[in-house]
């Protein structure tokens, strides 16, 4: 016989749950109790959680307005520097570009942001326990709150940050399309400073060293320039507008490929090109490979994503061929004609 340490009753060894080849200080049947209440307790305070931060925007009277009048509505109240917080109801319409919570919770801290000058970071969201698709508050603070002080050591330059208890809460509902706003600011303090601007001369540098990737190309700006305001993104962004400017030919991906074959490989000969909703492909000749001198192998890099979108990479050797088709059992005929012209040239 065990004694059990919860009921304190004195029970067979087969009442008690073996753990590692040890018995368990509770029985079977207080355990099935205790966990039985725990499920209890965290549905209660998930409930709980559910009505403190979802509530329902219908019971809250206050003034009503459109989205689009929201941005005059901040301007205006802001101008006023005793204006400290304000809360709104706000009407959106449901369209493309606003069908979810995430996409209207972005547009209005966009137009709040555009409005009163300040940055406006995520620190939470609250979805509905019974419809998460249809209710939610999302809750920011503002960007130099104090209350954002922990950061990494870095020799990054440090934002100023003030006590201003800088918080905005929206609450949306889909089902009504309705959103209620609150947002608070205790002090108005300096807008961030926010450069966007890049140097023409870090520009330049860029456009003539496009064959780095932009790793490489930013140590090789940092010899060159005091980079310690220039973001990697700022540098990716140009990279890749360098790079689009001297490959991309046209808006669409296959004719652009096309165009440039024709441009700069005018040894290379188009043999066909197909693009529709179920096969793309294009086949050209490489005689140029054959000029290469003492090349035993050549390597080409086609993999980004080609796996996802089931494209393959076909190279006939004895005719230098470079076949580029999307891979589907429904294009069966076509790719037959596509191997028709390859024999046909070889």
């Amino acid at each position: 016989m065990k004694r059990c340490s919860s009921c304190k009753n004195f029970l067979p060894e087969t009442a008690f749950k073996k753990i590692k080849a040890t018995l368990s200080k509770t029985c079977n049947q207080c355990l099935d109790y205790r966990n039985h209440k725990n499920c209890e307790i965290r549905k209660s305070k998930k409930i709980s959680q559910d009505n403190d931060y979802i509530f329902n925007n219908d019971d809250v009277e206050l003034a009503e307005i459109h989205i689009n009048q929201l941005s005059q509505f901040v301007e205006e109240f802001v101008a006023n520097e005793e204006n400290k917080e304000f809360e709104l109801n706000i009407l959106f319409d449901i369209n493309e570009e606003m069908n979810s919570i995430t996409q209207i919770a972005k547009k209005l801290r966009e137009i709040i942001g555009d409005s009163d000058g300040y940055k406006w970071n995520f620190w939470k969201v609250n979805y509905s326990t019974c419809l998460p698709d249809q209710k939610g508050t999302i809750y920011y603070h503002c960007s130099q709150s104090a209350v954002l002080n922990k950061f990494k050591n870095s020799n990054r330059k440090r934002i100023t940050r003030f006590e201003c208890n800088g918080q905005f809460i929206i609450h949306i509902n889909m089902i009504n399309s309705k959103a209620y706003i609150k947002v608070k600011h205790l002090l108005y303090h300096e807008c961030p400073a926010i450069s966007t601007e890049i140097l023409k001369e870090i520009i330049a540098k860029i456009n003539q060293n496009y064959h780095l990737d932009s790793l490489q190309l930013r140590s090789y700006l940092s010899t060159h320039f005091d980079l310690q305001d220039i973001t990697p993104k700022q540098i990716y962004y140009w990279w890749s507008v360098s790079i689009q400017s001297k490959y991309q030919k046209h808006k669409d991906p296959i004719c652009s490929a096309i165009i440039l074959f024709q441009e700069q490989f005018q040894d290379c000969e188009l043999l066909m090109s197909i693009n529709n909703d179920t096969l793309t492909a294009i086949i050209f000749s490489t005689p140029n490979l054959q000029n290469l001198k003492n090349i035993k192998e050549i390597h080409i890099n086609a993999t980004y994503k080609t796996t996802k979108v089931k494209n393959e990479v076909q190279i006939s050797e004895e005719s230098n061929i470079l076949n580029i088709v999307e891979s589907d059992n429904e294009n069966d005929l076509a790719i037959e004609e596509i191997e028709r012209k390859i024999e046909k040239h070889e």
